[in-house]
């Protein structure tokens, strides 16, 4: 039997072969290297030799065999797994002990140099299914015969590269020197690109843009993807399409078209991001400060603004979030065709635009007697002047639209047919939004900002330490792109120099000054904070703010 010190080594290691289990188990099911059977292994041959060691009369022979059956097998698993996986992601290496001396050196003020490091997350395990599969007792002939198809590995590299850059749209061409490879990521096509392991120590991954496929090779996985989806390979018959796609076991549907056979497009379903406050979508503490000061007004019309998936449904519920909902009544008046996201303690008043008219709704939802109205992308004219006239009597009116700016939201009203001295009593403030792409937190580069960039924005250096900007060739959570998601700048027109101008029908240019002069900041100026404190670049709000065509016409007389 096991003396004093016998059973405090024996629960010692005990405890050791508990933490190397869950390690283990962790790290087999991260790189997918057989789970099913190291923890198993790393079990049983602990656990039987731990359990017979209580009725060893040798000390000594216990203090051999239990150690052992608990570093045996992890040192086995740990050279197998070392093995597959390069040098930045090995343990019990020279290299790994040099990483782990330069973590615990930063603590105590010590600079020791990193060994190569390799942040490359495991790659998203695969699968195509036909979308007939599920409940189909053809579906696993069907599986079958795809994996039989060739273009196997260029299909699920093209899978898993839109998967891990997070695109929504992926579209694979024929082209002279063989088969490009985009991605839609954040709105903005960008090339495939591949990964470049680090050259030395201290660098990092490296994802310039990627060759084109083979021919042959990318030929054969646009016809597997086809293939998938139920269309021809020629191109004939339908062109559009859907498969399930597999990925680490969760199941997504992706749908697949394309022209004439020529040009391939897939379609990835994107979860959209969760906000909660305006602050979540970029909105500066003094703005929002000044946001909710306006939604405490008892009466006035409230602009929100933007261009078509700029983030205008959004910003506009985020607003209508921010009001105090519980001791004024909000009525939303709603399109039955388009019915808005559901904000909790807002009422709905819907319309059809034939048994019931807009303005029927309006009539309708005054009978609650609310203290607030709110309408989304307004369009039709005779509800946006019916709610201007009530924003000039005793309501708080909420309205979005699609325009460029805050100053184009106020002219398109106007143009709507809403009188200039009825807007000018009224506009309590006009908030417009766009969004621009968030710069990669682990890659992004920062430097002094340009003389010309300085006269620009009319700084001096000691004003502007230090401008961020992307890295040209990206890391492995942007994948190259430079940049993660997607975030607000915002402008917001409100003051009486606004109304001033308003009521006086002064020309944009004018207006626009009069705007600064009431406070606002205009979204380049905005956008040169951002790339200030790294939130974005300054080419990248450049790029967002780029003229484009008009949003579309102005609320004209309909039949609501």
């Amino acid at each position: 039997m096991l003396g004093a010190l016998g059973i405090f080594g024996w629960w010692l290691c005990c405890l050791g072969w508990m933490a190397t289990l869950d390690w283990v188990g962790r790290d087999s099911v991260r790189y997918r290297l057989a789970p099913q059977i190291w923890v198993p292994v790393c079990t049983l041959a602990f656990l039987i030799p731990a359990l017979v060691a209580w009725w060893i009369p040798s000390g000594l022979a216990v203090a051999a065999i239990v150690p052992l059956a608990w570093l045996v097998p992890a040192l086995v698993y740990v050279l197998t797994r070392n093995a597959r996986l390069p040098a930045g992601k090995q343990v019990l290496t020279p290299n790994h002990f040099r990483n782990i001396a330069s973590r615990l050196g930063k603590r105590v003020g010590l600079k020791i140099e990193q060994g190569l490091q390799d942040d490359e997350p495991p790659l998203p395990e695969v699968d195509f299914l036909p979308a007939e599969s599920a409940g189909n007792a053809g579906g696993d002939e069907k599986r079958k015969q795809l994996a039989a198809m060739p273009g196997q590995r260029v299909a699920r590299e093209i899978v898993v590269g839109a998967v891990l850059a997070r695109a929504a749209r992926a579209a694979i061409e024929p082209v002279a020197d063989g088969v490009l490879v985009r991605y839609e990521v954040d709105t903005v096509w960008q090339n495939r690109r591949r990964r470049v392991p680090p050259a030395k120590r201290g660098e990092r991954d490296r994802y310039p843009v990627a060759p084109a496929f083979p021919q042959a090779e990318g030929v054969a996985a646009m016809n597997l993807l086809r293939a998938a989806a139920g269309l021809a390979a020629d191109g004939r018959g339908p062109q559009g399409g859907e498969f399930v796609l597999s990925v680490d076991g969760k199941k997504q549907t992706c749908r697949v078209g394309g022209r004439s056979g020529a040009r391939l497009e897939l379609d990835f379903p994107v979860t959209p991001p969760k906000f909660k406050t305006l602050g979540d979508l970029g909105v500066a503490d003094s703005l929002r400060e000044q946001i909710q000061r306006t939604l405490k007004l008892e009466k006035g019309l409230f602009l929100v603004s933007g261009p078509a998936g700029a983030g205008l449904t959004t910003t506009i519920d985020m607003v209508l979030q921010s009001a105090d909902r519980l001791m004024r009544d909000f009525v939303s008046i709603e399109d039955q065709a388009a019915p808005a996201k559901e904000v909790q303690n807002v009422k709905v008043q819907r319309f059809d635009g034939r048994a019931v008219q807009a303005t029927d709704a309006v009539t309708a939802a005054m009978r609650e007697y609310p203290q607030g109205l709110v309408t989304r992308d307004i369009r039709d004219k005779p509800l946006l002047l019916e709610l201007a006239r009530l924003a000039g009597e005793n309501q708080f009116v909420i309205l979005s639209l699609k325009a460029n700016d805050a100053l184009d939201a106020i002219a398109r009203v106007m143009q709507a047919g809403v009188p200039a001295d009825l807007l000018a009593r009224t506009l309590v403030g006009s908030l417009s939004v766009r969004l621009v792409r968030r710069l990669c937190p682990r890659c992004r580069e920062h430097g002094p900002a340009a003389a010309e960039l300085l006269r620009r924005f009319k700084r001096r250096p000691e004003q502007v330490p230090q401008i961020h900007r992307a890295a040209p060739d990206g890391c492995s959570l942007c994948q190259g792109a430079g940049f993660v998601g997607r975030i607000g700048i915002f402008e917001l027109a409100a003051g009486s120099r606004v109304r001033q101008g308003v009521e006086a029908k002064a020309k944009p240019a004018v207006l626009r000054e009069l705007a600064v002069k009431d406070g606002m900041v205009p979204f380049d100026a905005a956008g040169f904070e951002a790339a200030i404190a790294g939130t974005t670049s300054v080419d990248e709000v450049d790029r967002v703010l780029a003229p484009a065509p008009a949003p579309g016409p102005a609320p004209a007389p309909g039949k609501g």
